[in-house]
């Protein structure tokens, strides 16, 4: 974890660290992490997180323009989705159709701030993975907003049912589809102006989401569990690689 913790847990990694020859891990952050605890650069390896590979894809007709999957409690920050839903009214006048899917002890309260702000957003409780999978098969457009999330499954998922995706840049999210689209894909955390922005930037204009589903298909196969298992084969096989 990448979180703030006390100087004794810190010395004790650093310790632990050292009786390792490398490491893999899932994202560049979680390297640059393990780089200043005292690993070489170049003995961490990133395999990503995407720990399946694509199934067959249905094909659905995009009938939903924003998804977001997640156990909705306070770090998932569904809150601020629903904030830029209201700007993109209030800012742009479009109202694109939402759906949010998941359970969480912050359901509730979301259900409550949509209605307040009069969204037409359609709440689903937690699916089975097939469910959820054709929900974003049917969306143009999938919207992370976590806090802590540093490489979250549901951004794979979407991603492997190649669906655009933006992301807090709090994600911890590290990729090629990030490197590639930097900025336009990417907000800060709490900043629904900027979430709007984005997400009108992107729905809205058929080359980039066109573009941007050509950088998802390519970035699930490059961080697909088969590639994951040729980078470790090969390291694996020459010995020297790893320390």
């Amino acid at each position: 974890s990448e979180a703030k913790i006390s100087m004794l847990r810190l010395l004790f990694r650093k310790f632990i660290l050292k009786r390792y020859d490398g490491a893999f891990v899932y994202s560049k952050l979680a390297k640059e992490y393990l780089n200043f605890l005292g690993l070489p650069q170049e003995r961490a390896h990133i395999l990503g997180n995407n720990t399946f590979s694509p199934k067959r894809i249905p094909n659905h007709a995009k009938s939903i323009d924003l998804i977001n999957v997640a156990f909705h409690n306070a770090n998932k920050n569904t809150v601020v989705l629903l904030r830029a839903l209201h700007v993109l009214r209030e800012k742009f006048g479009v109202e694109p159709s939402c759906i949010i899917v998941g359970n969480g002890p912050e359901l509730q309260n979301l259900m409550t701030i949509a209605s307040k702000l009069g969204l037409s957003v359609k709440f689903v409780r937690s699916k089975t993975p097939d469910q959820v999978q054709t929900l974003l098969s049917k969306s143009r457009l999938f919207v992370h907003c976590g806090f802590i999330d540093r490489w979250p499954q549901t951004y794979n998922e979407a991603q492997i049912n190649g669906v655009p995706c933006i992301v807090s840049r709090n994600s911890g999210i590290a990729d090629y589809y990030v490197d590639v689209n930097g900025e336009l894909v990417t907000y800060s955390c709490n900043d629904e102006f900027e979430l709007a922005n984005a997400i009108n930037a992107v729905l809205f204009n058929s080359r980039v989401i066109d573009r941007l589903t050509k950088d998802t298909k390519t970035n699930v196969l490059m961080y697909n569990c088969n590639t994951a298992f040729d980078v470790m084969n090969r390291i694996f096989q020459d010995g020297d690689s790893i320390g």
